[in-house]
C-alpha cells in the first residue's frame, strides 16, 4: 500500500488507517514542484543548459506512443509569434537526441537574441507521488459513496469519475504559469512539455502592450463590455518587480505552490472530531483549486474587461467557498465572498504578501504589499464614487449585486435590482481583476492563515 499511496496505510476491516507518526503526513518533505539549477544563458553554457533539463524530465510522463505532427513547410515569414511557435511544438514532440540539439541549436539562441533570455530553470512535477494522494482520496471516497454491489454498479468505470475535474499531476503546472504572468507582465516564458517545463527569465520582466495579445479577427469587431469601468488602476507591473526580484518572484511562487498543494493534500485538515477523514472534502478541496487556477490563467487571454471581471468573480466565489468549508464554516458564503473585498482582507492579503515576500528579498516583499494597498484602496474610492456612500458595507454589497448580475442576469431577488442600478451606473472597477490575483496569491502563500482569517 505504501508503494501506490506513499501512506503507511492499514487496513482493519473496511477502514483504513493512517497512523498519527506516519512521516509522510508532512508533505513539506515530498515537494511537488521541483526546481532544477538555474543556468545562465550564454553560448558557451547551451549544453549545459540542455543537459541540465534533459536530467530534469518528468521520466513517468515521458514515454509517447502517438506521431509527431507533420511538418508543413512554411517559407513566409510569419513573425515573432509563429516562430515562438513553431519552436514549442517542436520542444514538445522531440525525442531526447532531438531536444539536447534543438534546445542547443535553437531554442537557447532564440531566447537570448529575440528576448533577451538571461536565465534558464527547469521545472518539474512530482507526478508518481502527487497521483499516488489523489488517487488514495478518490478511490477512498468511492469506497465510502458505494459499498453495496448495487451501488458499485452505479459507477461507471469506462468514463473515469472525476476525470474532468480533479487535477492529475501535469495540470499542477498551469498553477505555476497562472502566478507567472499576469498581462502584460511576463515573469517567465517556458518551452513545456507533459510535467516539466524549461522557463527562461530576461534580467527584467517582460512587458508585452496588450495589441500583441488580441487575436487577429478581435480587431476588426467592435467591443461591447457593459457593467465595466474605464478608469484603470494599479496593476502588477515590473516595478513591482525590479530586476534583482525576478528570479526571487519566481522562487517565491514555487516555494507557495508547494506549501499550498501540502496544505491540500495534508489529511489532517479534513479530519473530523473522530479522527475520520472527510475524503469528499479533500476531492472538492482539489477541484476547487483546479478550476480556480484554470480560470486565473484564462484571464491573461481574454481581452474583453467583461469576461476579465466575470472570472475575477468567479475566483473570489470559489475561493470563499473553500474558506466556507475549510476555513470559516459559521459565516455564509454571500458574506465571505465580499469580506474579499474589504479593508480587513486588504491588510490580510498585504501582511501576507510582505512577509513571504520579504523573506526571499525585502523589496519584494515591501513593493507586493503596496500594490495591495493600492489596488484596493483604489477599489474603495471607487466604490464610494459610484454608490455614493462612504460606508463600506454599500459598496461591497454593491460589488456582490454586480457579480450576481453577472451570473445570473437582470431579474434579482429582493429587490437588489432597483435599490442599485436605478440609482447608480452600474460599473465595475476595474481593480477587482487584480485583486482576484492578490487574493489567488495570499492563498498560495500562506493557505493555513488565509482561509482561517
Amino acid at each position: 500500500m505504501r508503494n501506490l499511496t506513499g501512506y503507511n496505510l492499514v487496513v482493519s476491516g473496511k477502514d483504513l488507517i493512517i497512523p498519527d507518526n506516519d512521516p509522510t503526513l508532512d508533505q513539506r518533505r515530498f515537494p511537488v514542484f521541483e526546481v532544477g539549477r538555474i543556468t545562465e544563458v550564454t553560448e558557451k553554457k547551451y549544453e549545459e543548459i540542455a543537459d541540465n533539463y534533459i536530467g530534469h524530465l518528468a521520466e513517468e510522463y515521458e514515454a509517447y506512443e502517438g506521431d509527431k505532427p507533420r511538418n508543413i513547410p512554411v517559407f513566409a515569414k510569419l513573425g515573432l509569434s509563429a516562430e515562438l511557435k513553431g519552436r514549442a511544438v517542436d520542444f514538445f514532440f522531440s525525442d531526447r537526441e532531438e531536444l539536447k540539439q534543438l534546445i542547443i541549436e535553437s531554442i537557447c539562441p532564440f531566447m537570448k537574441q529575440q528576448f533577451n533570455a538571461a536565465y534558464s530553470i527547469p521545472l518539474r512535477i512530482n507526478g508518481n507521488r502527487q497521483q499516488a494522494v489523489l488517487s488514495l482520496g478518490k478511490i477512498s471516497l468511492l469506497m465510502q459513496k458505494f459499498q453495496s454491489k448495487e451501488e458499485v454498479g452505479r459507477i461507471n468505470f469506462g468514463s473515469k469519475s472525476l476525470e474532468e475535474l480533479l487535477p492529475h499531476p501535469p495540470h499542477f503546472m498551469t498553477y505555476a504559469d497562472a502566478l507567472l504572468i499576469h498581462v502584460p507582465l511576463v515573469i517567465s516564458l517556458p518551452f513545456s512539455r507533459v510535467a516539466s517545463a524549461l522557463h527562461f527569465l530576461s534580467d527584467n520582466p517582460k512587458e508585452f502592450v496588450h495589441d500583441s495579445n488580441k487575436g487577429l479577427l478581435e480587431t476588426l469587431f467592435s467591443s461591447l463590455d457593459p457593467m465595466t469601468s474605464r478608469d484603470v488602476g494599479e496593476v502588477l507591473g515590473k516595478d513591482h518587480i525590479g530586476s534583482a526580484g525576478q528570479r526571487r518572484y519566481f522562487s517565491l511562487v514555487i516555494a507557495g505552490l508547494n506549501r499550498f498543494i501540502a496544505y491540500l493534500n495534508d489529511l489532517r485538515n479534513y479530519q473530523s472530531s473522530d479522527g475520520t477523514v472527510d475524503f469528499q472534502a479533500f476531492v472538492q478541496a482539489h477541484c476547487a483549486a483546479h478550476l480556480i487556477f484554470t480560470e486565473l490563467f484564462a484571464i491573461n487571454f481574454a481581452n474583453s474587461s467583461y469576461i476579465k471581471q466575470k472570472l475575477a468573480f468567479s475566483i473570489v466565489g470559489k475561493i470563499a467557498n473553500l474558506k466556507r468549508h475549510l476555513g470559516q464554516g459559521g459565516e455564509k458564503e454571500s458574506d465571505l465572498f465580499k469580506n474579499m473585498f474589504s479593508d480587513d482582507s486588504c491588510q490580510l492579503v498585504a501582511s501576507i504578501l510582505k512577509h513571504h515576500g520579504r523573506y526571499v528579498y525585502r523589496q519584494l516583499g515591501d513593493r507586493l504589499s503596496q500594490l495591495v494597498q493600492q489596488s484596493y484602496g483604489h477599489l474603495h474610492g471607487e466604490l464610494r464614487r459610484i454608490t455614493r456612500d462612504d460606508d463600506e458595507g454599500a459598496g461591497l454589497g454593491y460589488l456582490r449585486t454586480v457579480r450576481n448580475a453577472k451570473d445570473h442576469g437582470a431579474f434579482l431577488v429582493g429587490g437588489q435590482f432597483e435599490k442599485t442600478f436605478l440609482i447608480t451606473d452600474g460599473s465595475v472597477p476595474s481593480d477587482v481583476v487584480q485583486i482576484a490575483f492578490l487574493l489567488v496569491f495570499a492563498m498560495v502563500l500562506d493557505p493555513g492563515r488565509f482561509l482561517k482569517s
